[in-house]
Formats: C-alpha cells, structure tokens, sequence
C-alpha cells in the first residue's frame, strides 16, 4: 500500500508538471503553417541546389546585363544597385545610344519594376574640367577632342515613376 501511494503521488507530480491542453484546431493550423513553411523551404533549396530558374535574381546578374548591353560609344563610372532603386553614372560619345539602351535594359528580370526614366544628361566638353573623373586616362576618348557627354540615371519604381509621368503636364 506504501509502495501504492508513492507512485500515486510520483504520477500527480507528473501531471501537473504537463502542459495545459490546447484546442486540437489551433494546433492543425500550427501544423499546416509549419508544414507549409518547409515545402518552400524544401523548393527554395532544390531551386538553388540545381541552379536553374535562378535567372535575373542573382547579385550578379545587373551588372553582367549591363556590361553586355553598353553600347560601344558609352562608359560607366558608377552602378549602385538597391531594392527598389538603381543608379547608373557614366559618359557617352553619342547621347543618342542612351534612350534605346535604357529601353533595352528595363525589360530584363533584374529590373522587374523598375523604370529607368530619370536621365539627365551634361555636355562636358572635349576635356573639361569635369572630364577626368568620368574619363579612363589611357581610354581613347580622354585624348580625342570629341565632345563628352555625363549621364546619370536614377530609376525609380514603375507605379511611382508612372504616377509621376502622368501629373506632371
């Protein structure tokens, strides 16, 4: 009977030492939350594992677009890249190349939402005083007495961009 009463106690200690029950509704969805947080965690690594489907999100492909999308008579200085936001600094011969290579650029992956609208563009001259810092020194233009030409584009969201554009008469 002592033996009993020792181990009725022991049991007691136990059950109120377990966790309040909790309503079985709540605890599926906890279940389904979780097991639907594993199965894109599972694609997310089966996608990166593989690496396919990865086009236009990874870091580098802005700047590799951007490299094989320059035209000839351009140069850049600067690409700052953000979520939301890009920035491209750099010269030009021929300012004509600008719009058509910004239209080019905006509809591939990595500017998904972007809209390259915001360019301003200013004559330098053949080496003012500003050239060198937008100048390679060895490069053919900083010798030439061709006109250069500084361009900045700044972009900004599409529907911001858009919104803009359109208030503006």
């Amino acid at each position: 009977m002592a033996r009993f009463t020792t181990e009725r106690q022991a049991l007691q200690v136990a059950n109120a030492a377990l966790p309040a029950p909790q309503d079985a509704q709540a605890l599926q969805q906890q279940l389904q939350t979780m097991l639907a947080g594993n199965a894109e965690r599972r694609a997310l690594l089966q996608t990166l594992g593989s690496g396919q489907d990865l086009d236009g999100r990874r870091h580098s492909d802005l700047p590799a677009l951007v490299a094989r999308s320059l035209p000839e008579s351009a140069w850049l200085s600067e690409l700052r890249h953000s979520p939301g936001r890009i920035e491209l600094v750099g010269g030009t011969l021929d300012t004509a190349v600008l719009r058509p290579w910004l239209t080019r650029l905006a509809a591939h992956p990595p500017l998904a939402g972007q809209e390259l609208s915001a360019l301003r563009v200013e004559k330098l001259g053949a080496q003012g005083g500003d050239g060198p810092a937008l100048l390679d020194r060895d490069s053919p233009a900083a010798h030439a007495s061709l006109p250069v030409w500084a361009f900045r584009v700044v972009s900004a969201p599409a529907s911001a961009a858009s919104a803009a554009s359109g208030a503006t008469p």
